[in-house]
Order: C-alpha cells, then sequence, then structure tokens
C-alpha cells in the first residue's frame, strides 16, 4: 500500500513529502490451533461418554439393587406365606389330633363303660343265680323225712351246676368275691354230704343218739351255708359299691 500527501484547496502538494511504502503483512496461525475444535470436541464427547458410562453404572446399580429389595420383598413376603400356611396347618393338625383323642378317649369311656356294667351285670346275676341255688339246696335239706332219690340227684345236678358259675365269676370278679363264692359252695356240698349220711343212717335204723348226732351236724353245716350267704352278699356289695337298702 503507498501512502500519497495530501492536497491543499488550491490543488497544490502539501510540502514535498517522499512517498512512504508501509507493507502490512498478516502472519499464519499455529498449526496446532486448527485443531483446537477437534481437541475439544473429542474431550466434550469423552466427557460425555463417561458421564454416560457412569449414569448407566449407576442406573445398572440402582436396577440390581432394587431387583434385589423386590426379590428380598417376594422371598419374604413368600416365607411369610408359607410360614403363616405351616401354622394353619399345625393349627388345623392339632385341632384334628385334639378331636381324634377326643373321640378316642369317647370310645374308650364308653368301651369301659360298657364293660363295666356288663362286668356288674354278669357279677350280680351270677351272685343271685348261686344265692337262688343255696335256699332251694337248704330248703330241701331241712325236710329230710321227704326226700327220695329222684331229690336227691337234683340237688347234687344243682350243685355240680355251680362249676359254671365259677367260671364266670373267676373271669368277672374279683379273687376275693371268688373266694367268698367258693366257700359257700364248699360249705353246701358239705351240708349235703351231710343230709346223706343221715338219710343213710335213717335208712340203716342206725341208733337214735346217731341219727340226732347226724341231724345236728347237717343243721349246723346249714348254719354255715347261711353265713357263707351274708359273706357273699358283703363281698358282692364292696366289689360293686352297692349301698344296702
Amino acid at each position: 500500500m503507498t501512502a500519497v500527501a495530501p492536497t491543499r484547496a488550491d490543488g497544490a502538494m502539501m510540502g514535498a513529502v517522499d512517498p512512504q511504502v508501509i507493507e502490512v503483512v498478516q502472519s499464519s496461525p499455529a498449526w496446532w490451533q486448527s485443531w483446537l475444535p477437534l481437541f475439544g470436541s473429542l474431550v466434550l464427547g469423552g466427557v460425555a461418554v463417561i458421564a454416560v458410562l457412569v449414569n448407566n453404572r449407576t442406573n445398572r446399580d440402582a436396577i440390581v439393587a432394587a431387583d434385589e429389595r423386590a426379590q428380598r420383598t417376594l422371598a419374604a413376603a413368600a416365607q411369610q406365606q408359607n410360614d403363616s400356611a405351616k401354622r394353619q396347618v399345625d393349627t388345623t393338625r392339632l385341632q384334628l389330633d385334639a378331636a381324634h383323642h377326643q373321640v378316642e378317649s369317647a370310645h374308650a369311656v364308653a368301651l369301659g363303660q360298657a364293660g363295666e356294667n356288663w362286668r356288674r351285670g354278669t357279677v350280680v346275676a351270677t351272685i343271685a343265680d348261686s344265692l337262688g341255688m343255696s335256699g332251694r339246696i337248704c330248703q330241701a335239706l331241712r325236710r329230710d323225712e321227704e326226700w327220695t332219690d329222684e331229690l336227691i340227684g337234683d340237688l347234687i345236678h344243682d350243685l355240680e351246676d355251680g362249676s359254671e358259675r365259677a367260671n364266670v365269676l373267676r373271669l368277672a370278679g374279683s379273687d376275693q368275691h371268688y373266694k367268698q363264692w367258693r366257700r359257700l359252695a364248699d360249705t353246701l356240698s358239705d351240708a349235703l354230704l351231710a343230709a346223706l349220711t343221715l338219710q343213710r343212717k335213717k335208712l340203716q335204723d342206725a341208733p337214735a343218739e346217731e341219727i340226732r348226732a347226724a341231724r345236728d351236724h347237717k343243721n349246723q353245716l346249714l348254719g354255715e351255708v347261711r353265713a357263707a350267704e351274708r359273706e357273699l352278699i358283703v363281698a358282692t356289695r364292696e366289689e360293686l359299691e352297692i349301698e344296702p337298702n
């Protein structure tokens, strides 16, 4: 570029000045300055990628944590439901066991009561039958003048039937009860033998003293029969807890 001296109004040049040339030189930028935008973009992109990765990692951790919490919640709910179901099953089982035990107890009580009722009824019937037998034999033994061979045979047969009564009492009664009945049966047998002895002496026309002694012995045994009957009645009442009237 060339500088020219200014002119005056009259057109004359203002002073004679040598022309000067001013050269403006524009310097070129440094090589790395052209790469700054790219570097800046790369840095920003890297930061953005890192931020995205960190955010994704945070999101994954949050998702995993939420999933774990959900799993724990579901597991706790399932465990609670299982525990509740188990408690309900246990409660139901206990109720069923209690009901079964009550039914079994009721059956046992009923069976025990039925067995006891059968035992008591059997003992009472056997003792009543035995006392009836004893009464018939004693009544016949007192009327020795009316004796016949047929009557004696009936008395012996009636006494022999007592073995069946003995088996019943041995099964349903107590040992003491059976012993009392056995004493009555033995005393009846002795009284019957004494009556047979008296009858034989009368048929043989034995002396009056022997006949009288045989009759007294028979009557003594009949008294022992009555005592044995009373003891058997007392033993029966005690065993069956029967209050006397």
